[in-house]
């Protein structure tokens, strides 16, 4: 009888071990705040060098207190103190530089703690230019 008894409270031992690790686990592991994951938009979507474009950033709460960089085509055109969105928000802008060719532009936020944290396309247009008068005589000048 006393062996039976000593194997009973093993097991019951063991199983509030494990109720108490588990419940204790579970505390840590979920107690922890999720947050969303990062994005941007862009504004406009496509134009040619020299468009001013408006990033907007949402849900980046969680990287307050650091710095985070605007690239374009993996070349960084603009930086974001830490400060400035702790709301997890942020708004910032910057022109496509000069001679960038037409075709797909990546504009991505980086952060030194997160790496790549976000990208949008943007699309460069070919160069737009007028003329002042669509008629003439051949080899008439242009302005």
């Amino acid at each position: 009888m006393h062996k039976i008894s000593n194997m009973k409270t093993r097991i019951l031992l063991s199983f509030l071990v494990c109720v108490l690790t588990f419940s204790t686990l579970g505390t840590v592991l979920f107690d922890q705040p999720v947050f969303a994951e990062p994005t941007i938009s862009i504004s406009p979507k496509s134009g040619v060098p020299g468009t001013k474009v408006t990033v907007t950033g949402f849900n980046f709460a969680s990287y307050a207190n650091n710095d985070l960089f605007v690239f374009f085509n993996n070349r960084q055109v603009t930086k974001i103190a830490g400060s400035a969105f702790a709301s997890g928000y942020f708004q910032t802008a910057f022109e496509v530089p000069a001679h960038t060719e037409p075709g797909e532009a990546v504009i991505s936020i980086w952060s030194v703690i997160g790496g790549q944290v976000a990208e949008e396309i943007f699309i460069v247009t070919g160069v737009m230019f007028s003329v002042s008068r669509n008629f003439g005589e051949v080899g008439a000048k242009l302005t």
